[in-house]
C-alpha cells in the first residue's frame, strides 16, 4: 500500500541547556501512487519507542502535502525546524535531484505551510538511492560550577579550628 516510510526519531527526551523537552516518535507514510494532497503523505505519533513497538499510537492523520509525482519522500528530521528530503525518482543530476522542505511545527507539516524550500547540490550515484534522513545531536553538558560547596568546607574547617581552639 505504501511505497516506503520513513521514521523520523527525535529521541526519547532532549536535554537542551537547563531544560529537559519531552519528544515523541514519528512514522511519515507515501502512498505508492500519487494520490494528491491530503491522502498521499500519513503520519503516525508515538509517546514512547514501547508505544511504535506495539502500534500503540496517539495521533495520527494525512498531511496536505502533494509530493510531486517525479520525487519521492526519503525522511524527516527535526533540529528545532522540521525539514523533508525527497529525491528524484529518475537521476537528475546535481541541482535539480535532492530537495528539501522545512516547516517552523510538525503543525505545519500538516498543513504545508512551507517556511523554505530549495534543492540541494547534492549529486546522488545512480546506483544508489538515500535511504534515509536524520539530524545527530550531541548535548553540549558544562560543568555547573559549585562555588557554594567549596565556601561551606572551607568555613567547615574553620569552624573546627576555632572549636579546638576554644576547648585549650
Amino acid at each position: 500500500m505504501f511505497k516506503r516510510f520513513v521514521c523520523s526519531i527525535i529521541s526519547g527526551c532532549l536535554l537542551l541547556g537547563a531544560n529537559a523537552h519531552a519528544a515523541v516518535y514519528r512514522l511519515i507514510f507515501e502512498s505508492d501512487s500519487n494520490e494528491g494532497a491530503g491522502v498521499e503523505v500519513f503520519q503516525a505519533t508515538y509517546a514512547t519507542f514501547d508505544d511504535f513497538l506495539t502500534n500503540n499510537i496517539a495521533s495520527q492523520g494525512f498531511s496536505s502535502l502533494d509530493v510531486n509525482p517525479n520525487y519521492s519522500l526519503v525522511g524527516m528530521a527535526y533540529d528545532g525546524m522540521y525539514r523533508l528530503i525527497f529525491e528524484s525518482d529518475s537521476n537528475e543530476g546535481a541541482g535539480v535531484e535532492v530537495f528539501q522542505a522545512t516547516y517552523a511545527t510538525f503543525d505545519d507539516f500538516l498543513t504545508n505551510n512551507i517556511a523554505s524550500q530549495g534543492f540541494s547540490s547534492l549529486d546522488v550515484n545512480p546506483n544508489y538511492s538515500l535511504a534515509g534522513f536524520a539530524y545527530e545531536f550531541d548535548p553540549i553538558v558544562s560543568e555547573v560550577p559549585l562555588p557554594a560547596a567549596g565556601f561551606l568546607f572551607l568555613a567547615g574547617l574553620a569552624g573546627l579550628g576555632l572549636s579546638r581552639r576554644n576547648r585549650m
